[in-house]
Protein backbone atom coordinates (compact mmCIF):
# COMPACT_ATOMS: atom_id res chain seq x y z
CA UNK A 1 0.00 0.00 0.00
CA UNK A 2 1.75 3.20 -1.49
CA UNK A 3 1.00 6.63 1.11
CA UNK A 4 0.03 10.02 -0.43
CA UNK A 5 2.65 12.50 0.20
CA UNK A 6 0.97 15.85 -0.01
CA UNK A 7 2.03 17.78 -3.02
CA UNK A 8 4.02 21.04 -2.26
CA UNK A 9 5.56 23.88 -4.47
CA UNK A 10 9.28 22.42 -6.09
CA UNK A 11 10.62 25.50 -5.92
CA UNK A 12 9.37 26.25 -2.03
CA UNK A 13 10.96 22.64 -1.29
CA UNK A 14 14.16 23.88 -2.81
CA UNK A 15 14.68 26.99 -1.30
CA UNK A 16 13.55 25.77 2.18
CA UNK A 17 16.39 23.04 2.24
CA UNK A 18 19.02 25.93 2.59
CA UNK A 19 19.46 27.90 5.99
CA UNK A 20 22.01 30.39 4.46
CA UNK A 21 20.44 34.35 2.24
CA UNK A 22 23.47 33.31 0.34
CA UNK A 23 23.45 29.90 -0.51
CA UNK A 24 19.60 30.16 -1.40
CA UNK A 25 20.26 33.00 -4.08
CA UNK A 26 23.36 30.50 -5.21
CA UNK A 27 21.54 27.90 -5.40
CA UNK A 28 18.45 29.85 -6.99
CA UNK A 29 20.72 31.35 -10.02
CA UNK A 30 22.62 27.83 -10.67
CA UNK A 31 19.31 25.95 -11.24
CA UNK A 32 18.28 29.33 -13.47
CA UNK A 33 20.69 28.16 -15.51
CA UNK A 34 20.36 24.44 -15.65
CA UNK A 35 16.68 25.24 -16.60
CA UNK A 36 18.12 27.31 -19.33
CA UNK A 37 20.55 24.91 -20.33
CA UNK A 38 18.00 22.42 -21.06
CA UNK A 39 15.54 24.02 -21.90
CA UNK A 40 12.75 24.54 -19.50
CA UNK A 41 10.46 27.49 -20.41
CA UNK A 42 8.13 29.54 -17.88
CA UNK A 43 7.42 32.81 -16.63
CA UNK A 44 8.79 32.36 -13.07
CA UNK A 45 11.27 29.73 -10.84
CA UNK A 46 7.85 28.28 -9.69
CA UNK A 47 6.45 27.40 -13.11
CA UNK A 48 9.93 25.95 -14.48
CA UNK A 49 10.30 23.52 -11.92
CA UNK A 50 6.90 22.52 -11.70
CA UNK A 51 7.19 22.12 -15.53
CA UNK A 52 11.20 20.40 -14.51
CA UNK A 53 8.85 18.26 -12.19
CA UNK A 54 5.96 16.69 -14.39
CA UNK A 55 8.75 15.96 -17.04
CA UNK A 56 10.75 13.99 -14.79
CA UNK A 57 7.52 12.27 -13.53
CA UNK A 58 6.49 11.40 -17.48
CA UNK A 59 10.03 9.81 -17.81
CA UNK A 60 10.42 7.76 -14.72
CA UNK A 61 6.86 6.43 -15.93
CA UNK A 62 8.15 5.45 -18.91
CA UNK A 63 11.16 3.92 -17.47
CA UNK A 64 8.91 1.95 -15.31
CA UNK A 65 6.52 0.97 -18.24
CA UNK A 66 9.67 -0.15 -20.71
CA UNK A 67 11.77 -1.17 -18.12
CA UNK A 68 15.32 -0.20 -16.59
CA UNK A 69 17.18 2.55 -18.36
CA UNK A 70 20.58 4.40 -17.36
CA UNK A 71 20.16 7.38 -15.63
CA UNK A 72 22.00 9.95 -18.18
CA UNK A 73 20.31 8.63 -21.06
CA UNK A 74 16.99 9.25 -19.36
CA UNK A 75 17.80 12.90 -18.15
CA UNK A 76 18.65 13.71 -21.51
CA UNK A 77 15.52 12.57 -22.60
CA UNK A 78 14.23 14.85 -20.81
CA UNK A 79 15.66 17.35 -22.94
CA UNK A 80 14.88 16.28 -25.69
CA UNK A 81 10.72 16.02 -24.90
CA UNK A 82 10.90 19.38 -23.32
Amino acid sequence: METEIPATEPYQDFLFAMDSPVTRERYSTRLRSFFVLIGVEGTTMEERCRKFVEKVKECQENVTANGPMPLSSNFFNIKKKM
